[in-house]
């Protein structure tokens, strides 16, 4: 079954898309650069190919999702940077504001169920 087409905002989320759908799908795609569509050309999977509505549901989904992942690789980073800060040989007097700090940033993610929650979010300040 070939021939089903696809447009996206990048290779990389009709791929990633496929992927999931699919893993490691044995096929062939190309691009029209011109029309920004993508055709799956040739089928060479045992399993079902996924109909251009089950990709772009995928497609959607997988953007819809993008700004959390975005702000809990953020969030993580700032943690890691900090874990030494957690430490029971930490010898500060601010150990307290560190673990508060670091609370806040693990509780971030708390409720973010829409972009619009995502791209308000306000960070926690570092302590001084």
């Amino acid at each position: 079954m070939g021939g089903t087409s696809i447009m996206a905002l990048t290779a990389t989320e009709y791929y990633e898309a496929l992927q999931r759908l699919v893993p490691r799908a044995l096929c062939k795609t190309v691009f029209d650069n011109k029309t920004s569509v993508f055709t799956i050309t040739e089928w060479g999977d045992s399993r079902d190919q996924p109909s251009e509505s089950d990709i772009a549901t995928k497609v959607s989904k997988l953007q819809s999702a993008f700004p959390l992942q975005q702000l809990r690789e953020k969030r993580n980073a700032l943690l890691a940077s900090t874990d030494w800060r957690d430490l029971p040989s930490y010898a500060g007097s601010d150990q307290a504001e560190w673990k508060l700090y670091r609370q806040k940033l693990r509780n971030l993610t708390t409720g973010l169920d829409t972009v619009d929650k995502v791209n308000a979010v306000t960070w926690p300040e570092k302590p001084e």
